[in-house]
């Protein structure tokens, strides 16, 4: 079962958010220490992260799923946040872009600029946002228009975050520059702590 499917299908039972998170950043540290992983980082959506008994296992290359890319589809409803380009940061969108205007000029292009770990530490704050709420960020609009909006700064409504701390990281990890944005390692010992709550400690109490 995907990440994604974990915290928006109403008929799976809900996991404890900060230990989810916690094995999420670990396991992206990890994944950021190999140097033939790093740009696979860029594919990091909650539909490529799977729940593996008591651990999450990451399925970053296209060959690892058992569905080709063409099934996150672009259909109206549910398929509509299933678009990779949702999760990219601002300067994989940018990039993307200038590499198609090379591509039509005939020149090559280069992906050795994009900071593929930085850019993780966007992807990751638009799937803590997930965790937290249950929600798609800008899920009520198409992925491109998503994309459009978290790439100018825009941010998805907070109001269903309830620690305030998990709100002030989000939003760190979701700034533009990538020079203001915190490393993985920043980014869990803030998550470890700020601890959990009442209803993360009962579900956390369930799941053992």
């Amino acid at each position: 079962m995907s990440l994604y499917d974990a915290f928006h299908k109403k008929d799976v039972h809900p996991l404890p958010r900060r230990s989810t998170e916690q094995k999420l950043v670990r396991g992206l540290m990890k994944l950021s220490n190999s140097p033939h992983a790093v740009c696979d980082l860029s594919k990091l959506t909650p539909h490529r992260v799977f729940i593996d008994g008591a651990e999450l296992t990451f399925k970053l290359k296209d060959e690892e799923l058992n569905t080709t890319k063409a099934s996150f589809g672009t259909n109206v409803g549910e398929g509509k946040a299933h678009e990779e380009i949702r999760w990219r940061s601002p300067e994989e969108a940018i990039g993307e872009k200038e590499k198609g205007e090379e591509e039509k000029e005939g020149t090559k292009t280069s992906d050795d600029e994009i900071d593929h770990g930085k850019a993780s530490v966007f992807r990751l704050g638009l799937i803590l946002y997930e965790i937290e709420t249950g929600v798609v960020p800008f899920g009520e609009t198409d992925a491109m228009n998503a994309s459009r909006q978290l790439c100018s700064g825009m941010l998805p409504p907070l109001d269903g975050v309830r620690s305030s701390e998990m709100k002030t990281l989000i939003c760190d990890c979701l700034k533009i520059s990538v020079d203001d944005r915190p490393t993985l390692g920043s980014v869990l010992e803030r998550i470890d702590s700020i601890g959990v709550d009442e209803e993360d400690a009962f579900e956390m109490f369930k799941s053992n």
